[in-house]
């Protein structure tokens, strides 16, 4: 097989090069749910990480996996990175990429690292925009030209690469975002657990921020609770570490005073810290409804928007390119942009008619069995075999 060690036919060394937990961020928890399945799919696998560490945040504490720490603006440790990738015997080497989370200007220092990796490079993209800027646009495409294959988690950024990029589609692959095993069940059981069964559960989860658009989930509850005066939002998770300033959170704070101007203390719910996988999966489990009222139309993926339909769960979504990609085919509701009589409308849609909201969760767990973390590790695993065995037959890239 091809990315097999030459000492060694039986092991297989990847490095990952992406930010990492515990760091609170969502390609950290993405890359440690693919290396924990890909190591789980195959004994022989071994995943070293090049970690990305944020600029001016308290250094994480990593497990034996982070072999090498890149400062995000240190332009010394891209090289250095280099260095420890062509010394060492692994075979394939996959980078998480999004442009925000590498240094320089809009993440360009990647660039560089990819130019002189003499490995075989697959490439996965967290983002792919609709409407790039030159540099942006320019980025992609050298990442592409240098690069063994592009991996993208919607078939619509498969267009929009070739379209807005120029970009053949000859080396990009689908793989779709992973989503955690579990088994489906109604609300009953995980609303006793978490004490809240006097309550139909509307939620949201993720790192908190204004692109979430969730003021406008927030006015749609007294529509809601007109005839369903149980309802309940939770917003799950932390404000994003990005956007407090001196322990000064403006964005929830104007979250909590839009909540007291229409009294609806008691209703909204939230858990102000970032959710283990297991802690996620339990809320989503008790949710009635999830809403991902987001306001970037160019949004390529939401781990948020997987892991609740996994779990068999109603969603509500603005038309962000991923929702619309998902959701197709009555896997849930697509309504505009900055719009609560909307969102209050498509909730009592299904709370009003228990048969569409059972019938759609039962369709949403049986449509996302393909996209379990074993089922993505088998995809990425013989993409990297493949990458491999074509590197060893041809000049390098």
């Amino acid at each position: 097989m091809a990315f097999y060690k030459d000492k060694d036919r039986n092991r297989k060394k990847i490095i990952l090069i992406a930010s990492y937990r515990p760091r609170d961020c969502g390609i950290a928890t993405f890359s440690e749910d693919l290396v924990n399945s890909l190591e789980s799919l195959d004994d022989n696998i071994e995943v070293n990480i090049i970690a990305i560490n944020e600029p001016a945040r308290k250094k994480c504490r990593y497990s034996s996996q982070i072999k090498l720490e890149i400062e995000q603006e240190n332009l010394q440790n891209y090289n250095r990175a280099v260095e420890y990738i062509n010394s060492s015997d692994a075979m394939i080497v996959n980078i998480q990429h999004e442009y925000g989370l590498f240094g320089g200007k809009d993440g360009e220092f990647v660039v560089n690292l990819v130019k002189q990796v003499h490995k075989p490079v697959v490439v996965t993209l967290h983002t792919v925009l609709t409407k790039p800027s030159l540099q942006q646009k320019e980025i992609l495409r050298t990442l592409a030209e240098c690069c063994d294959a592009i991996v993208v988690m919607a078939e619509a950024a498969v267009a929009i690469l070739a379209k807005n990029y120029n970009i053949p589609d000859d080396n990009i692959i689908m793989i779709p975002h992973g989503v955690p095993e579990t088994d489906f069940e109604n609300q009953i059981s995980a609303k006793k657990q978490l004490r809240i069964e006097r309550h139909t559960v509307l939620s949201t989860f993720g790192l908190i921020g204004p692109g979430k658009g969730l003021e406008y989930a927030i006015e749609a509850l007294p529509k809601i609770k007109l005839s369903h005066p149980e309802v309940k939002y939770f917003i799950l998770g932390r404000t994003h570490p990005n956007l407090i300033s001196d322990g000064h959170d403006w964005y929830r704070e104007k979250l909590l005073s839009k909540i007291s101007d229409l009294n609806l203390d008691n209703d909204v719910c939230f858990v102000n810290r970032f959710l283990s996988i297991d802690e996620i999966i339990s809320y989503l489990k008790a949710t009635d409804i999830c809403l991902t009222p987001y306001l970037n139309a160019q949004q390529i993926t939401s781990g948020t928007l997987a892991y609740a339909l996994s779990t068999g769960r109603v969603c509500i979504s603005t038309p962000y390119v991923y929702a619309k990609e998902l959701l197709k085919d009555g896997h849930g509701k697509i309504i505009p942009f900055r719009d609560s009589d909307a969102i209050a409308k498509s909730v009592l849609e299904y709370l009003n008619d228990s048969s569409k909201q059972v019938k759609t969760e039962r369709s949403n767990y049986v449509y996302t069995r393909n996209m379990t973390w074993r089922n993505i590790a088998k995809s990425y695993s013989k993409l990297f075999n493949k990458v491999s065995l074509r590197r060893t037959k041809h000049e390098p890239k």
